[in-house]
């Protein structure tokens, strides 16, 4: 960032945490919302434990990006939780959506692994979506890029590049 570090610079821990959450986080969440405007979206996410032993929630979304003419991912949230009951993410899930002013009518699809409260959260977040606008989320089983990935390679080998 600097051609040279001034003599007396000195960036602490608490000093690099706060300008990372306080000063620029905030500023990288704008442009991604604007960048994600009024647009389709679908959300990622994945709950582990991490090396704290907390169990930690992850939300990516993956949006068409005007700045960047492409389709993306990048993070949305994280969330520090206590547990992961199906309630508790599918809760998360909304605060995350409603911090970033997502209408949850252009949600798509949930990106999601394959243990049986990731269904749970599945079923919750459709109803969601169909008393909102009339019609389901996209589902593409338990793990969405394997299924599209397969569906694309398999219309590769019977229609090959051409119909490219």
């Amino acid at each position: 960032m600097f051609p040279a570090l001034p003599d007396h610079f000195s960036l602490s821990a608490t000093k690099a945490t706060y300008l990372l959450r306080d000063a620029l986080a905030p500023y990288f969440k704008s442009l991604l919302i604007r960048d994600v405007g009024d647009g389709f979206y679908s959300i990622g996410f994945n709950e582990t434990t991490n090396e704290t032993g907390l169990k930690e929630l992850q939300l990516g979304i993956r949006f068409w990006s005007n700045s960047l003419q492409r389709v993306t991912t990048q993070h949305l949230h994280t969330f520090f939780i206590g547990h992961a009951r199906a309630n508790d993410i599918v809760c998360k899930l909304n605060e995350a959506l409603n911090n970033a002013n997502l209408t949850i009518r252009k949600l798509i699809m949930l990106a999601r692994d394959g243990p049986k409260i990731n269904k749970a959260v599945q079923k919750k977040m459709n109803e969601q979506v169909k008393a909102e606008r009339g019609t389901p989320l996209l589902d593409l089983g338990s793990c969405n890029i394997h299924t599209a990935y397969n569906a694309f390679s398999a219309g590769l080998s019977d229609f090959g590049l051409r119909c490219f």
